[in-house]
């Protein structure tokens, strides 16, 4: 799951659109694919990792890298154990990502100018670089500098991050196989807590990263 040879597309936000960001983006044309709501979907699961093990489950209400690079925690959004709190303590690079053993073929999100939503929020901005990443099996994958962004949102608010799939077709991705849609990595300090992870058709137009 770790990659290091696939292209980058650097995300830079200004603080202009905060204030006009859409309270939800998943208002699509077709049928959302949600990949977390509460927990994960099926088929889908949550990992942390680091040098020790870079895909160690996420399960019950506290799990750590093995090295404890990372520690994810059951957090609330809208009710009780509905998102997940991540940690990481700047002693080493770590990860934070959903996946799946069995790729799948996302080329008709592609088509149908899907975006991939995250509801995100920052307890702490990152003291080093965040990178994003869509995978699609070793070594295909695309990534998207994400530093700028999360130290400029406002802390403790959850925020709808939506990246139009576009943005990681155009870095590199192959959507025949995609098995990890969303993925954090960083060296640095970083709190943040995710709920919902869905792919929501016809909005890559209106993602707030948009490559249309």
């Amino acid at each position: 799951m770790r990659l290091s040879s696939i292209s980058t597309l650097v995300i830079v936000v200004g603080v202009g659109w905060i204030a006009g960001a859409p309270a939800a983006v998943a208002d699509g044309s077709g049928t959302d694919l949600v990949i977390f709501e509460e927990r994960a979907a099926d088929s889908w699961d949550v990992f942390v990792g680091d040098a020790g093990g870079w895909a160690i489950p996420v399960t019950g209400n506290v799990s750590e890298s093995p090295n404890g690079v990372v520690v994810a925690t059951v957090a609330d959004r809208e009710g009780e154990g509905d998102a997940i709190r991540v940690s990481w303590n700047g002693k080493g690079e770590g990860q934070y990502f959903v996946g799946t053993g069995s790729p799948r073929d996302w080329r008709e999100f592609l088509h149908s100018e899907a975006a991939l939503l995250v509801e995100i929020k920052v307890e702490r901005p990152p003291t080093k670089t965040v990178t994003m990443r869509m995978d699609c099996q070793h070594p295909c994958g695309a990534k998207a500098e994400l530093t700028d962004f999360l130290r400029k949102v406002p802390p403790e608010r959850w925020i709808p991050l939506s990246v139009d799939l576009k943005c990681f077709a155009d870095a590199g991705a192959d959507f025949s196989r995609i098995d990890t849609p969303f993925l954090l990595l960083t060296k640095g300090k970083l709190i943040v807590a995710t709920g919902d992870i869905r792919v929501v058709p016809g909005v890559g137009s209106e993602a707030l990263i948009s490559c249309r």
